[in-house]
């Protein structure tokens, strides 16, 4: 009995590099790892990642399942990307035979944006204001992090897009996270 219930105990504890969601606390936080940290000490936290694109000298993106990218300048994080099915950054049939081994999704402290509309969207405005917007684009900010989320029109069997014309037809498709800490050099 005493060892069935360790089993139910341990499998609810996540195994590190294998989360499902990696929380964003913007100038702070992510995945539990401090912002200002060096690329090393992410993978120590997050495991080695399932492919790695070098973006010359000074910079260097590592891919954590199909839907998160981490870049790194002067080996600082400086940039996240995070999305739902996209086919313009599918790089998961390029990576490791496509062995699935994490599936990572970018989060917010409180919340998720993941199919939010646009409308629901704007009950995070205090927290992280919307600095520019258009159509499919939103800037938020929070500190020294800039936040751009991407939606892409959703439709249902019961609207379309000229039924309704309003931010209920938008739902978040991906997020582009950059942090202005990283010092910048010519």
């Amino acid at each position: 009995m005493r060892v069935m219930a360790a089993v139910v105990i341990l499998s609810c504890i996540p195994i590190l590099g294998y989360a499902q969601d990696c929380v964003l606390i913007p100038d702070k936080t992510f995945c539990g790892v401090a912002i200002t940290s060096t690329s090393e000490q992410f993978i120590k936290v997050l495991g080695e990642p399932d492919g790695q694109i070098k973006m010359g000298t000074d910079r260097i993106a590592y891919l954590y399942g199909p839907r998160l990218l981490l870049v790194f300048w002067h080996d600082k994080l400086w940039e996240i990307y995070s999305w739902e099915t996209n086919p313009n950054i599918e790089f998961w049939d390029y990576v490791k035979n496509r062995e699935t081994r994490t599936d990572m999704k970018l989060t917010f402290e409180k919340w998720s944006p993941w199919g939010l509309s646009r409308r629901q969207m704007e009950q995070h405005d205090a927290e992280y204001p919307v600095e520019d917007a258009d159509m499919c684009v939103e800037n938020r900010t929070s500190g020294d992090t800039d936040i751009d989320i991407f939606y892409s029109p959703f439709y249902s069997v019961e609207s379309s897009l000229s039924d309704n014309n309003d931010w209920e037809a938008f739902r978040v498709q991906s997020i582009k996270v950059r942090f202005n800490i990283v010092e910048k050099k010519p």
